[in-house]
């Protein structure tokens, strides 16, 4: 298993660590690999210290990133999020597949049906985005630029690390990068472009991206999600954004080391009301008009 982020996001990535033992304990002494930029080591040691005793076996890669210091980088976006590129080219050969994560998840189920997911001929197993029927569709024009047969969502991804090396998958969504600077999801758009034709849907389940509709943790287990990702910047850690998840989320994190102080939740508890109040007041001034 293989997550990358960079120090700032050192709360997300314990809380989708914590889910991820939580729901699977027999995943004890699993080796988990991070790929980090300018991630001190006081965090590493309080991201490891929030997951239960004797769970994973951690391997800390600081990534070097001038390779993409020329490539555009939205607001919102780190450098770091193009670090996936480079597992084929980081990890030991004998590490024939991986499962990459992205780091705001919640992993509620069992992964082994995911990481054993047979791929045929694919290089790559992957959740059709729910862009895709907007970009099928020409609504979604950021991405109606891209001739590809589906659009896939690249915060879950099951890898056949020989075929990434022998179909060159890095080498060539960095050269789609080169050419198309503006690439609105950029390591995104690269990867499908260039695994068009070479990628095994999974089930929706296994990157389920409709965290802003509904509430996790009111789902039953036939229906809850096995990988929950919050996608956009609705993050559900995040109080001025009012997504339905936000206690569900923290009931994760809250067990970890970066768990909400009194002071903490007082104050997001304030926040929540604010911007509750805010959105009220403006749906009634827009029915007055």
């Amino acid at each position: 298993m293989i997550l990358a982020c960079d120090g700032g996001y050192h709360m997300p990535l314990a809380t989708a660590l914590r889910s991820i033992a939580e729901s699977n304990p027999y995943l004890s002494d699993h080796p988990v690999f991070i790929l980090c930029d300018h991630f001190p080591t006081h965090l590493r040691q309080e991201v490891e210290a929030s997951q239960p005793s004797g769970t994973f076996a951690f391997h800390w890669l600081d990534i070097e990133l001038s390779a993409f210091h020329e490539l555009k980088s939205y607001e919102g976006y780190s450098k770091i999020t193009y670090a996936r590129l480079l597992i084929p080219e980081i990890l030991p050969t004998q590490f024939e597949r991986v499962l990459y994560l992205d780091t705001d998840v919640l992993v509620l189920g069992d992964l082994r049906p995911l990481m054993e997911a047979d791929l045929g001929d694919k290089s790559t197993g992957a959740v059709t985005d729910d862009l895709d029927p907007l970009r099928a569709s020409g609504r979604a024009p950021e991405l109606t630029h891209m001739d590809v047969a589906r659009y896939f969502n690249s915060g879950v991804l099951l890898m056949d690390l020989r075929r990434w090396r022998e179909r060159r998958i890095a080498e060539r969504a960095l050269e789609y990068l080169r050419v198309h600077s503006d690439a609105r999801f950029p390591d995104q758009d690269a990867l499908n472009v260039a695994c068009d034709g070479d990628w095994l849907a999974l089930p929706a389940l296994a990157n389920y991206q409709g965290h802003r509709r509904q509430d996790l943790g009111q789902l039953d287990s036939e229906t809850r999600p096995i990988v929950a990702h919050f996608v956009t910047g609705e993050k559900p850690w995040i109080p001025a954004k009012l997504n339905p998840n936000f206690g569900f989320y923290n009931s994760f994190r809250n067990r970890t080391r970066f768990s909400r102080t009194v002071r903490e939740m007082a104050a997001d508890f304030m926040e929540i009301q604010y911007h509750r109040w805010r959105n009220r007041f403006r749906r009634i001034a827009i029915r007055v008009q």
